[in-house]
């Protein structure tokens, strides 16, 4: 009970130890009200005292600049020969001192504008060369990072102090924002962005450089695509690996310029394939484009251990759109392709019919022609092909192939049929009537042969099973009419 009533005493004790305070703070401020009521009546008093304030105020600015006034011809030609004698870093100090001399006078002007605007007119055109020794520095920069990769390599102190410089230039950007927010004084030539440009000049470097591969055209080069995106694949790794290994002690963390270089040679690089593609693709230069896209992301290019990249983090330089324009593209007229082959393959082997010869003999002594080689070779290349690009389009062609396979089967049963009424008319010709026929049986024979490898061969694709199946078991059933296809291959003896 005690110690609560200690409690209470001095809880009491401090809210009255707080109404004092208050009572004390309260006559100050009933005080200072009456002085300020007092001041008041200053203002109107010492109106001219803050009339020759401001006069003098302009006169110690005008005093403390007259050095730099005096001295601004002098300035701009050591300015000038800094630059000529690439001493960039002497250059641009000598710069902001004149930028700095001119900024501070038009802020004067700009606090207590005067009635004269000659006077506006007269600093502007005393300090026009200042503009231009600004401009004249930023020329010998961009020159240099139009040309960064090699001058990386020959010449890193001169790369770092112009970075050096484009980092002094973004911070008095930003410094002369915040004072245009304060006082709205806008300072000539700001904001530079000499940061933002030197990225708009990578940028257009890349583009060259990427356009610069090309070295000739359809009509000069049949296989000018090869040797282009070829060139294009050599210059992109050669130049993220400088990026990657010498660049990047050069510029600062936040540039992340490997990361952006990678990013710049992408863009570039889309923007000219899509250019590409719509001026028009022939087949192969779409087989050969379609190829390289994969080469592109792999170990020989951003896939290379030196680049330490992750792929998988950068998006395809083309769209998936794209990509399946080209391959209906290229599918379409691979469909014509292998009618038109098979077609003359088979007129080919027609006329081999009527030779006044037998027909050739295999290693095993059986007759037989070359079309079934032709044929499969002609379906095995193609595969080849379509397998470098993607597993999806081989799958695709494979089902044209065997399509195609089916169809070929009835147009040479159409041929034979016309070779055996020849015979029914003349029994003489052809010559070789049944040692060719017994070619052809063999060749039925081979054909089956070839159509199991090409089953084997394709398992390994990702294809529907009941796709595959049913295409692959229709396509032995047509072949598999023809008895030879039960028996071994017949040779007369």
């Amino acid at each position: 009970m005690q110690s609560q009533l200690d409690g209470v005493k001095t809880g009491l004790t401090q809210l009255n130890g707080a109404l004092s305070g208050i009572k004390e703070i309260r006559q100050w401020i009933k005080e200072v009200d009456e002085m300020y009521v007092e001041c008041s009546e200053l203002t109107s008093k010492l109106g001219g005292v803050k009339v020759v304030a401001n006069e003098h105020s302009q006169l110690a600015a005008a005093v403390e600049n007259l050095k730099h006034i005096f001295t601004v011809p002098e300035n701009i030609r050591q300015t000038e020969e800094h630059i000529n004698n690439e001493n960039y870093l002497l250059a641009h100090k000598g710069l902001m001192e004149l930028e700095s001399s001119r900024d501070d006078l038009f802020y004067e002007l700009h606090k207590n504008p005067s009635n004269n605007p000659s006077d506006d007119i007269l600093l502007k055109k005393y300090f026009e060369k200042v503009e231009a020794l600004s401009e004249m520095l930023f020329r010998q920069i961009k020159s240099l990072l139009l040309q960064l990769l090699n001058a990386v390599q020959t010449q890193p102190a001169l790369v770092v102090t112009c970075l050096r410089i484009i980092e002094r230039e973004e911070r008095l950007d930003r410094k002369f924002a915040e004072r245009k927010k304060m006082s709205g004084f806008d300072a000539p030539g700001r904001p530079k962005e000499w940061k933002k440009q030197a990225f708009e000049i990578l940028k257009k470097s890349a583009t060259s450089r990427i356009e610069g591969s090309q070295l000739e055209d359809r009509s000069e080069e049949r296989m000018w695509l090869v040797r282009h995106l070829e060139l294009i694949r050599q210059n992109v790794f050669s130049d993220l690996r400088i990026v990657k290994h010498i660049c990047t002690p050069c510029f600062p963390p936040d540039y992340k310029i490997f990361t952006t270089y990678v990013r710049i040679y992408h863009d570039a690089l889309q923007k000219h394939l899509e250019e590409q593609i719509e001026s028009g693709l022939e087949q192969n230069e779409i087989i050969n484009l379609l190829t390289w896209l994969s080469e592109y992301s792999g170990p020989t290019c951003l896939g290379h251990p030196d680049l330490e990249l992750k792929t998988s983090n950068i998006p395809a330089l083309l769209s998936a759109k794209t990509v399946d324009r080209l391959q209906q593209d290229f599918m379409q007229t691979l469909h014509s392709n292998i009618q038109i082959w098979m077609s003359n393959a088979l007129d080919s082997d027609f006329k081999d019919w009527h030779q006044d010869a037998e027909p050739d003999a295999g290693s095993d002594g059986y007759y037989q022609t070359q079309l079934p080689v032709i044929i499969f070779q002609m379906i095995e290349q193609n595969l080849q092909v379509s397998n470098q690009i993607s597993k999806d389009l081989t799958s695709k062609v494979v089902l044209i192939c065997v399509e195609e396979l089916q169809d070929f089967v009835d147009i040479y049963r159409k041929k034979i049929q016309e070779y055996k009424k020849e015979h029914s008319v003349d029994r003489r010709t052809p010559q070789y009537f049944f040692q060719y026929l017994v070619a052809i049986a063999n060749n039925f024979h081979k054909f089956k042969d070839y159509a199991q490898e090409l089953e084997s061969g394709i398992q390994e694709v990702r294809l529907s099973n009941l796709k595959f199946e049913t295409t692959s078991s229709t396509s032995k059933r047509r072949f598999g009419r023809h008895n030879t296809f039960q028996r071994s291959p017949c040779r007369i003896q």
